[in-house]
Order: C-alpha cells, then structure tokens, then sequence
C-alpha cells in the first residue's frame, strides 16, 4: 500500500523595506499596532517586522492600504520617539554619600514606558530625566521621588537607639575599648548601619530599617556583650581557645593540588 502526503500550500507574501530612521524603540510601537491592523484587514493573516529592516504581510486586495497604514504607523512611531520631555531635580541634600547609594541603586528604579534612566552630572550636582511623553516624564519624577525615599531609609535608617557605657554591667575605658575592637563580628541586619560608638556621648548607637531588626541587634549585642564579660572573667579559657586555634594545622598545597596542563603540539596565541 502505497502512502501519499498533502503539502500546505504558503500564503503570498508581499514585502516593502522599512523606513530608515525607524530604531528598535519604534519599531516596537508599530508592532503593538499590527493586531489592530489585522482586525481591520480580516484576509491580512499574517504582518510581521523582519531582521534585516523590511515589513512583510499577507498578499491581498488591500496591499496599497496596509502599506500605508505601516507607513504612517512608522512615521507616527518615529516621531513620537524623537520627542523628548526632559526635567532636572537637584541632588539631595545628604551629598555626595546618599548620591552615590542612589547610584549603586539605579537598577531598583521602576521606568514608565517611554522614559529614559536618570543621569547624574558630577559637575552641576544636578539630576537629568528624560522621557517620550510629558505623562511618562511626571511618573518617572514620582517614581524618583519613592525611589529615593527608600534609598533614605537605607542611607539614614527610621529606627535609632542608645546605650550609654553606664547601662552595661561593667563600665571604664579599658571596657569599652575591648567591646569596640570587635564590634565588626557582630552580624548586622539587612540594610543595618554598622554599630557606632559616640566617644563624646559615651554611647553606642545602632540604626535598623524596622522594630524587629531592632530588637535582633541588640540582642546580638547583649550576647556580645556576655561574651565579652565572660572573656574577662576567664582568662584561662580564652588563653585554651588560642591554643587549641594554634594546634589546628595548617593545610600546605602540595603539587596534587596544583596539576600540570598537558602540552599540546598545537600552536596558541596569548
């Protein structure tokens, strides 16, 4: 028995070239629009924008229409994506520190469609945003604006807190400056200020973004706090836990650590 395959035949394209100008941005905006173009031409199956700059659609009685539909669209795209709304927005008043935080940042940043990310001019201290229209411009200045306000609770965390030498159970100076030599070992929240020590309010002060994390660090730091008492009050344990430090060996690379790559006979460029 013998089998017989059917072959589809493809519809008849017909292709134009693309206008010149027309970039990636608005291209995509002639795209959005090919739906729609399809709803008015029902025997326009299929319109699509091919690599290489060029349109090509579903040959039928309308090509002379959807070729200037395309057209248009191109030129209404082109246009509207040379149109730029620009602003500037002073730097903040923090400076340099927070504007460099806002910097690492940017990424964070939502853009409205259309708008551009913000750039910074080291010279004028001076924002720049740009965008295609003035209602993407005003959603990206609050989008800044939210932006930055959260960059502050992370450059100026909201909730504070003090303890002054005294409210520690043991107090003086030689206290204190064992507590801050190692006060780094202490694990800090997310987005927590690093502990500081006032030396002219002889007071530590921490800085967290909520609460909770609040209450985390100083628990933290009472229990540093113990170790550290508990350090001072056993000299002999502290003095064991070096020495048992110092028996731990030392892992030496040796040679099998470190292989030989095989030579080749094939010729390389560095």
């Amino acid at each position: 028995m013998n089998a017989t395959t059917t072959t589809k035949k493809n519809p008849t394209t017909c292709t134009f070239s693309a206008n010149p100008k027309l970039t990636k941005a608005s291209a995509g905006i002639v795209i959005k629009q090919l739906s729609e173009f399809k709803r008015q031409y029902p025997s326009v199956t299929y319109i699509r924008y091919e690599d290489g700059g060029f349109w090509t659609y579903t040959k039928s009685e309308h090509n002379r229409e959807i070729t200037n539909l395309i057209q248009q669209a191109e030129l209404a795209a082109i246009e509207k994506i040379n149109q730029v709304f620009r602003a500037e927005l002073k730097e903040h008043r923090l400076g340099k520190p927070f504007t460099g935080l806002l910097i690492k940042k940017l990424r964070e940043l939502k853009l409205p469609e259309g708008a551009r990310p913000p750039r910074f001019d080291n010279e004028s201290r001076i924002w720049s945003i740009q965008a295609n229209t003035q209602a993407a411009l005003d959603q990206l200045k609050a989008n800044f604006e939210e932006f930055e306000a959260r960059c502050l609770d992370i450059f100026d965390p909201p909730v504070v807190y003090q303890i002054g030498v005294k409210q520690l159970p043991r107090q003086g100076p030689r206290f204190s400056n064992i507590v801050n030599a190692n006060l780094k070992s202490i694990q800090l929240p997310e987005n927590a200020k690093p502990i500081f020590f006032d030396h002219s309010a002889l007071e530590w002060k921490f800085a967290c973004q909520t609460a909770d994390d609040m209450d985390l660090l100083l628990a933290r730091f009472d229990r540093y706090i113990g170790q550290v008492i508990y350090d001072l009050d056993h000299p002999e344990e502290v003095e064991k836990r070096r020495e048992e430090a110092r028996k731990i060996p030392q892992v030496i690379p040796s040679p099998v650590d470190f292989p030989s790559l095989p030579t080749t006979t094939t010729n390389s460029i560095a």
